[in-house]
């Protein structure tokens, strides 16, 4: 952004683009955090389409006037221990995915099962 204020007024057009497009890149993470980013019917969950009708403008326009961003995104944030158990565990679950030592798991994919001992 700076970057586009010290050129001066001649790159109108490209910061109305810079505009626009941070809109929608704002809008379309508010619409993710609200309603979540997978489509329950594409997991054949049949669950009622309540966040349809989001007003996303509106809620960019919130986030634009808000004192305190973390707590207005903390708002939009589902309400479910789930959500937050999720979101206390994202960093391991990177973790293990960054992680290149092959697991029990991926063995178990490649068909190389463990093996238990019998006693």
């Amino acid at each position: 952004m700076e970057a586009l204020s010290s050129r001066g007024s001649s790159d109108i057009a490209e910061r109305a683009r810079f505009d626009v497009e941070l809109s929608i890149t704002v809008m379309r993470v508010l619409g993710h955090l609200h309603a979540g980013r997978v489509d329950p019917a594409t997991v054949r969950l049949r669950l009622p389409r309540a966040h349809s009708r989001t007003d996303l403008a509106a809620l960019a326009l919130t986030l634009a006037r808000a004192v305190d961003v973390d707590a207005a995104l903390a708002e939009l944030e589902p309400p479910y221990a789930g959500y937050r158990m999720l979101t206390r565990l994202l960093p391991r679950y990177r973790a293990l995915a960054a992680d290149s030592t092959p697991s029990t798991a991926a063995r178990a994919r490649r068909g190389h099962a463990p093996r238990r001992r019998l006693r």
